[in-house]
């Protein structure tokens, strides 16, 4: 490998551990549901320490009956290119 490409994958390789961010898990309990959400994108948490009480809870309906109703969910984007076809 030259030494143009070596220098090129090691400012990347620098670069993205700087502008890498925390996975941060959150509950909300708007009304009569709570939920976990995250920064990335997802509702939900796949039922992770909730049962043992070490975490949140899923998709807890009504709050505090321990009946989960979300696994795990995410956002989808999606949209039509330039030749019509639907791309998500």
């Amino acid at each position: 490998m030259n030494m143009k490409w070596t220098s090129i994958l090691l400012c990347l390789a620098c670069t993205s551990t700087v502008y890498a961010q925390n996975f941060v898990e959150r509950m909300t309990n708007a009304s009569n549901v709570r939920m976990t959400v995250t920064n990335v994108g997802t509702f939900g948490n796949a039922f992770r320490g909730y049962k043992d009480g070490t975490g949140n809870p899923s998709g807890e309906y009504p709050a505090g009956s321990g009946t989960e109703h979300v696994f795990e969910s995410g956002i989808w984007i999606g949209g039509v290119d330039g030749s019509g076809t639907v791309r998500v």
